[in-house]
């Protein structure tokens, strides 16, 4: 039996595969003819590209802070951007109320693109006057780059 497949694909506006993807798809799934599969549909999570990109612009706005005199940790910056951009979840266990610390873990490619892009264009970050290295081209968001 095959190794386990991942694909990252477009479905045009109207749900569908392109008929190359759909055509290899077939291949692929008839490896697996008369046996049970588990298939996944969701959005993809972002690359370690991504997160690398993520963590560059963190270090690259902590040193900006240290030369404006401002000293603060990449792990205290970073905490502060989630807790701006990101929701905290709530849910009710046995009547009691719990929250959930906001995570960029939990984000999907598209969301993590655009919470990349709040840090980068917060306000206290523009006034530090950063010139962020553009992103990897792997880091774009599926909702707005051009089909794969």
């Amino acid at each position: 039996m095959p190794k386990k497949i991942d694909w990252v694909c477009y479905v045009t506006p109207d749900g569908r595969l392109s008929r190359t993807k759909q055509e290899a798809f077939d291949r692929q799934i008839a490896m697996y003819a008369d046996s049970n599969v588990r298939l996944q549909i969701g959005k993809p999570k972002r690359s370690s590209d991504a997160n690398k990109y993520y963590w560059y612009v963190i270090k690259t706005i902590q040193a900006a802070m240290a030369e404006a005199g401002y000293a603060y940790s990449q792990k205290g910056l970073h905490k502060y951007f989630k807790e701006k951009y990101l929701s905290v979840e709530a849910e009710v266990v046995m009547g009691v109320s719990i929250t959930h610390e906001p995570s960029t873990t939990r984000l999907d490619s598209t969301e993590f693109f655009y919470y990349v892009e709040a840090v980068k264009n917060d306000e206290a970050v523009l006034v530090l006057g950063i010139n962020f290295d553009d992103p990897p081209d792997r880091m774009t968001s599926f909702s707005i780059s051009d089909p794969v």
